[in-house]
């Protein structure tokens, strides 16, 4: 096999140490375990502001770490600020690798800088060579540090620590154990003492059960006796239901016929409104109609004073025909036409004036006859109300009464309740002993279904 030595001579002074001490920065010691300074900010060169250490190590054979990422060598570099210093890995091409500390690294390849047999300074090779007895002590230290055999005297003594502190606790689970068997022995008599109360319990179960199905039986058979009295009270409900339900169809009829005469009140009403307007109109007509006829009259007493005048000077006229000659008779003959003419006129006005006075005195008579009967149509559908509402009144009381009272206060629902028991004779006593409550003819007011346990015997509470 290649033997890989590396040798490295000079004057003092020209470096050499230096070269170990970068390596031993590099390879993760402090600045003490050099022995060449107190912290690694020394390091730097006066007059620098850093220093930079690159260790390249081959990555290469079975034992390479992570060769799919670092490849064939890892490179190691510290960085060194007079106030921080940066640590990192990098693989073969020089890019960071932050996932793999270099502390990884060199444990995986066993590189061990802390070792002082890792890297041998002067200072230990110069006390390590010497034959004094003072030094005897310092060279058995580095001896067991550097076979590693302080590490193991320091894991020998925790596992015996650890063996010691274990032994303790044997003991101490020796007497837990002893004290857990105590109190299981305790917890059987405790298991037995209760096993017999739950024995116990289950024959007290058994005999609840027991004691729970004959109340069963007992509540089945009470529960068909409230069911048959049930399906008695339903049949009687029914019963009073079909009642209520035809009194309550008689109400709608009733009602119906109620609307149906309302409308017609109301159409009368209306008829009647117009029947007075018209009369009214008719009134006015007829007054109008009265004027004109007195104001014809007295032209027609204008007219046959006229006639009379126009008779008057004919007759004279015809006197001056006589009298005069022949052009005085043509004159008044002319005149006399046109008299004749006049008069024909103002009779023919005093005809049409009789005429009109007749056609309104005819139309007033119509309209009269016309209001007559719509106040009797009127008086005729009041009259229809007024029994229907009657009707309307006997038919409520009625559904009242069927329905048990319901609505008349507090003793509706004894009302209702003692219905099935002992029909209307049995309603009418609740109905008058309510009353006698309400008189204040009780001391206090009587409780239950009166109808079911009680008979009247005197015949003072029943008015």
């Amino acid at each position: 096999a290649r033997v890989r030595v590396t040798l490295v001579s000079g004057q003092n002074g020209s470096g050499k140490s230096a070269i170990m001490q970068a390596l031993q920065a590099c390879l993760g010691v402090s600045a003490r375990q050099t022995g060449r300074a107190a912290n690694l900010a020394q390091f730097i060169r006066t007059g620098k502001d850093e220093a930079r250490v690159r260790v390249t190590l081959f990555n290469i054979g079975p034992d390479a770490y992570e060769p799919s990422i670092f490849g064939n060598r890892i490179i190691l570099e510290r960085r060194l600020t007079r106030t921080t210093n940066v640590w990192k890995a990098m693989d073969a091409t020089g890019r960071h690798v932050p996932t793999h500390k270099p502390a990884q690294v060199l444990k995986h390849l066993s590189i061990n800088a802390d070792n002082p047999l890792t890297i041998v300074t002067q200072d230990m090779a110069r006390a390590f060579l010497s034959n004094k007895s003072e030094d005897r002590a310092s060279k058995f230290r580095m001896f067991m540090r550097g076979t590693m055999l302080a590490d193991i005297q320091d894991h020998l003594a925790a596992a015996e620590s650890h063996l010691v502190s274990g032994e303790g606790c044997v003991k101490a689970y020796k007497q837990r154990t002893m004290e857990k068997v105590l109190e299981l022995s305790e917890e059987r008599k405790r298991l037995d003492t209760l096993q017999q109360v739950v024995t116990q319990r289950q024959r007290l179960e058994r005999l609840r059960i027991a004691a729970v199905w004959a109340y069963v039986w007992e509540a089945r058979r009470k529960a068909a006796a409230t069911a048959a009295t049930c399906a008695s009270a339903e049949r009687a409900v029914v019963s009073l239901a079909s009642e209520s339900e035809a009194a309550r169809k008689r109400s709608d009829d009733a009602r119906v016929v109620q609307e149906q005469l309302t409308a017609a009140m109301c159409t009368t009403n209306d008829q009647q409104q117009a029947a007075l307007v018209e009369m009214q109109r008719l009134k006015g007509m007829t007054e109008a109609c009265a004027r004109e006829r007195r104001i014809k009259e007295q032209k027609l007493v204008q007219v046959i004073s006229e006639i009379a005048s126009l008779q008057g000077q004919k007759e004279q006229c015809e006197q001056d025909a006589r009298e005069d000659t022949s052009e005085r008779t043509h004159a008044a003959t002319q005149k006399l036409r046109e008299l004749d003419e006049a008069a024909n006129a103002k009779r023919d006005a005093v005809g049409a004036a009789a005429r009109a006075e007749a056609e309104a005195k005819s139309e007033a008579a119509a309209r009269r006859a016309e209001a007559d009967e719509a106040n009797r149509v009127l008086r005729d559908a009041e009259s229809a109300l007024a029994s229907v509402a009657t009707e309307m009144q006997r038919l409520r009381g009625e559904a009242d009464e069927l329905r048990g009272g319901r609505g008349r206060g507090d003793g509706g629902a004894d009302l209702q309740r003692a219905l099935p028991f002992g029909g209307r004779p049995v309603v009418e006593l609740l109905r008058r002993v309510a009353a006698a409550v309400s008189d204040g003819r009780f001391d206090r007011p009587p409780v239950g279904p009166m109808g079911m346990h009680v008979a009247l015997s005197d015949a003072r509470w029943a008015h």
